[in-house]
């Protein structure tokens, strides 16, 4: 983390894209502290997804 704490929560988020489409309901993990999100490769696929469907 780049705060530093080891608190870290699985969680669903919402993500806005660069393009302005939201993409909602994708697993990240969040630091508690400063909200920093992690995300894995499954939570990559369905962003790539997400922003494919604007096309």
């Amino acid at each position: 983390m780049t705060c530093g704490s080891k608190r870290v929560q699985r969680t669903e988020v919402s993500v806005r894209l660069r393009h302005g489409r939201t993409v909602r309901g994708v697993e990240a993990d969040v630091c508690v502290a400063c909200g920093e999100r992690y995300f894995d490769l499954e939570a990559m696929h369905g962003l790539e997804a997400g922003s494919a469907e604007n096309r």
